[in-house]
């Protein structure tokens, strides 16, 4: 061997280790991340509070991915954000979602819904004038809650921010129709529309 060489060979394929084998065919790996949603609610029909308006949409939970399967935990709060003291709602859903990714990459279409529980509060406040000469007016006030299923379908875009391992922040915009199967207030199932961003990370 040569002057101040090792007296044993290189070991198979070079002085460096090989590079460890590609993944099997067809093996995708699953990420998984916490979410945090910050968007509006708008109130179809009667059902919130007799509609005073749009409101604000809050939720967290944990984002799980694998291939083309999207599942989301979660829970939130809607509440109204007109000032309006005569009409009051809030509603909390607890639910978890599975999604259809459309396709792979940087950007992804998805589809898909959920079914949870769900918490429906609200009050209104009328007033009542009686008689003509000399007309008085008073304010009834109706509070009411109640627990209930609640469903809901999304269609959102996922953008692909940055990668660290197995975690990958994103960010997500989502529409949401809501259904929730409750009687509140002489009301049955108030609907509504989500809009909201999301991240991932």
């Amino acid at each position: 061997h040569p002057p101040g060489g090792s007296p044993y060979p290189p070991p198979a394929g070079g002085p460096y280790p090989p590079a460890p084998p590609p993944p099997p065919p067809g093996h995708l790996d699953s990420t998984i991340g916490f979410m945090g949603r910050l968007g509006g609610i708008i109130p179809l029909g009667k059902g919130y509070a007799g509609n005073p308006g749009g409101g604000v949409a809050l939720d967290v939970g944990f984002w799980w991915e694998k291939g083309h399967l999207g599942v989301e935990p979660r829970v939130g709060v809607r509440f109204d954000a007109v000032p309006n003291n005569s009409a009051k709602y809030t509603e909390v859903p607890l639910d978890v979602g599975a999604f259809f990714l459309v396709t792979r990459g940087d950007v992804v279409p998805y589809l898909g819904g959920g079914v949870g529980a769900r918490y429906f509060s609200e009050r209104k406040v009328e007033k009542l004038t009686v008689g003509a000469v000399l007309p008085a007016t008073s304010e009834l006030t109706y509070d009411d809650a109640a627990w209930g299923v609640g469903l809901y379908a999304r269609l959102g875009l996922m953008l692909k921010a940055s990668s660290h391992g197995h975690t990958k922040t994103k960010i997500c915009f989502i529409a949401d129709y809501n259904v929730a199967f409750v009687t509140v207030n002489g009301f049955k199932n108030p609907t509504s529309v989500v809009l909201a961003a999301s991240v991932i990370f």
